[in-house]
């Protein structure tokens, strides 16, 4: 008996094997011969998916709106609401306006949200940077308004606790760099961090790309 059920775990483990194998063969013949049809069926069903799904939002969602492209550098939203922030709250989300750009007063290309822990600034300016993608990508947005230019690039840092225990001038190498990658088509949006003086660098990298920039600072009573 006992050598009837060796062999017959014997057995098993080469079916296993030789199951494996088969399987392992059909995906490669798969992806030899019909790899690249596949791919781009599966981009293209990704794609309707993705555009139903913008499609379901701007009905459901009698909130957002279409958002309007200018060719200068302006990004406006009027009324606007932090996507995710207003979909798990179950009572009103507090709208917010801002406006970069312009020769209307207010237009200046740095802004900076403060106010007491917890009150909303970095989903103020978490909000700059999604609605921004969600716009450009296709998507209506929640706003009451949003006009916007095109982008090249969004560069963010947000939250105190990755940098807390990082040197100083590592932490301001990172904030320059990311400033010197960006331009006037681009939007920089950080967060509180700790430190809030910023260095003579990243002031010069600063004046000379001009990017957008959205900052959030505490204010403690």
């Amino acid at each position: 008996m006992v050598a009837l059920l060796e062999e017959r775990a014997r057995a098993t483990e080469k079916l296993e094997a030789e199951a494996n194998k088969a399987y392992a063969s059909f995906l490669a013949d798969i992806i030899d011969n019909y790899g690249p049809r596949l791919r781009d069926v599966i981009n293209r069903l990704a794609m309707v998916d993705c555009l139903q799904s913008f499609a379901a939002v701007a009905k459901e969602r009698q909130t957002y709106v279409r958002p309007k492209f200018t060719d200068d550098e302006t990004l406006e939203i009027v009324g606007g609401r932090h996507p995710i922030v207003e979909t798990l709250l179950e009572r009103p989300c507090i709208a917010n306006s801002i406006r970069f750009g312009g020769q209307r007063p207010g237009g200046e290309p740095c802004k900076i949200i403060t106010g007491p822990n917890m009150g909303g600034k970095s989903s103020t300016t978490k909000m700059v940077a999604l609605i921004a993608v969600m716009a450009q990508v296709g998507s209506f947005v929640p706003a009451e308004a949003v006009t916007m230019g095109i982008l090249d690039g969004i560069m963010t840092r947000m939250g105190g606790t990755i940098l807390t225990f990082m040197r100083p001038s590592y932490v301001k190498y990172s904030r320059t760099n990311s400033l010197g990658r960006t331009g006037q088509r681009s939007i920089d949006v950080h967060g509180r961090d700790g430190r809030d003086q910023p260095d003579t660098g990243e002031e010069h990298v600063s004046e000379s790309c001009h990017p957008r920039r959205a900052r959030s600072r505490d204010v403690h009573f």
